[in-house]
């Protein structure tokens, strides 16, 4: 496989990600309207989602190191496509959570299999330039799945964003059939499931494993507060309609592109810590800004969105190198590191959508700044920790 198809492939692949997430984020009021629950309801879909992701990781990761990435792709698109479709048909909340659990189960073995596959055949320096155009590619489906939802919600009602993202999977799942494989027999790991929990366990116990991969959850979980969190301050406080998310994901997505970019070039000019620690900074920078601002005018769109495209222009910068070196922390079991990330951070999202959010209701801005400040300067401690470690 070439690197432009696999950049394609990883891109299209890690993209169900936010398209699961941020597709439906606008048709929440409708949701809680039609099935005639309250937004703490609608909360645990999203909490539900990435919980099944994360646990899920645990199982797709060994067995992609098993099976190889191709079929384990295949499945989780397999189980995506019908979770999809059960949600869209769901009469009643119980049924919705079943289906977004299902969801999450199928988006973990795409996720935790693409990510293995571009070290699969890629060096370090190269996979991270290239992670870092995915992550200039992945950064177009935060800005672009709000609107699709909000335009599927006015058009259609909320049951077709559902549908989108059924034809979504089929769609990628079509283009997998014409991949190749990426992980060769004489490179995967049979290894009984006993063993792979005793890994799990040894993994947790090298230090800079487990740094790299707390830094990268508290890092993405600053932005995802504010993702989680749209209906809460732009539905419910500033009034939005749908169609208006975009004022705050368009301006964040730009932020993304241009961290993404500043990591490509960094990758042949800065060791991949010292790209990890700028990033960084500008989030921590980013967080100062938000609570000057919000002290300075109060609630406004540009006060949420400005301080926000510096978090994640931070956050792109740092991303694709803290995911090299977390992979590279165990190079003979990319698949279960890849696994042991995508847990940790998922997990930590789930806490955040399902308790941290629903508990932030109605409060002011400052409480999410806060919130995010906290991530953003653990994060920043643990790298500061690990990057003294290695000197």
């Amino acid at each position: 496989m070439n690197t432009q198809s696999l950049l394609w492939l990883v891109a299209l692949v890690t993209m169900l990600g936010p398209f699961s997430i941020d597709t439906y984020l606008p048709a929440f009021p409708d949701i809680e309207s039609v099935l005639n629950v309250d937004r703490e309801a609608i909360s645990h879909t999203l909490g539900l989602y990435l919980l099944a992701f994360g646990f899920g990781a645990l199982l797709w990761g060994p067995l992609s190191d098993r099976w190889g990435r191709r079929p384990i792709i295949l499945l989780g698109l397999s189980i995506y496509i019908m979770a999809s479709l059960l949600a869209a048909k769901a009469q009643d909340i119980h049924l919705l959570w079943g289906a977004r659990w299902f969801q999450g189960l199928g988006a973990s073995a795409c996720f935790v299999a693409a990510r293995a596959m571009v070290r699969d055949v890629l060096p370090p320096e190269q996979a991270h330039r290239l992670m870092a155009r995915v992550m200039l590619l992945f950064a177009s489906a935060p800005a672009i799945a709000p609107i699709i939802g909000g335009w599927l919600d006015t058009w259609w009602g909320w049951r077709s964003v559902f549908f989108f993202l059924a034809l979504y999977g089929t769609f990628v799942w079509v283009l997998q059939l014409f991949t190749s494989e990426t992980l060769t027999p004489e490179r995967r790991h049979d290894a009984p499931w006993r063993k792979v929990f005793f890994s799990y366990g040894q993994a947790l116990r090298v230090g800079a494993f487990l740094q790299y991969v707390l830094l990268a959850a508290l890092s993405f979980e600053g932005l995802f507060l504010f993702i989680a969190g749209a209906p809460n301050l732009l539905s419910d406080q500033l009034h939005l309609t749908p169609t208006e998310y975009i004022w705050q994901f368009g301006p964040t997505v730009l932020g993304l592109m241009a961290g993404a970019q500043l990591s490509s070039y960094l990758a042949g000019h800065l060791t991949r810590s010292s790209t990890v620690g700028i990033g960084l900074i500008l989030m921590t920078i980013s967080v100062l800004l938000g609570g000057f601002l919000y002290q300075l005018s109060g609630l406004t769109l540009w006060v949420i969105v400005t301080p926000l495209i510096i978090y994640a222009a931070g956050l792109a910068v740092m991303m694709p190198a803290v995911s090299i070196l977390v992979l590279d922390s165990l190079p003979h079991q990319r698949g279960l590191a890849s696994s042991l990330q995508s847990f940790v951070q998922m997990s930590g999202n789930a806490m955040v959508a399902s308790l941290l959010v629903p508990m932030l209701h109605g409060h002011s801005l400052s409480s999410y700044l806060m919130w995010q400040g906290l991530f953003a300067v653990t994060a920043f401690l643990l790298w500061w920790h690990s990057h003294h470690q290695s000197y």
